[in-house]
């Protein structure tokens, strides 16, 4: 994917919060604006795009080979509101 760089001008208490917001989440002040614009443009994650982290569990809880997932959800859901 390409990248750009980008100035954006913004008022100091703005700034300010969004700073704070940024090191709160362990993450730059340009990742926290790139992941805003992200979530208001609807943006997903290339369709077979896994990431890392989430590699890094598969396999992690055995599971019996004729589970299906989709069936554990809908009975989570049940239980949890009754439907």
């Amino acid at each position: 994917m390409k990248a750009a760089d980008i100035t954006v001008h913004l008022e100091s208490p703005f700034l300010d919060r969004l700073e704070q917001l940024a090191q709160l989440s362990g993450k730059s002040v340009a990742e926290v604006v790139e992941l805003y614009i992200k979530v208001q443009m609807g943006w997903r994650p290339v369709s077979g795009e896994v990431p890392a982290a989430v590699q890094a569990l598969a396999g992690s809880v055995p599971l019996p080979p004729d589970w299906d997932y989709k069936t554990a959800r809908d009975e989570a859901l049940t239980r949890k509101y009754g439907r």
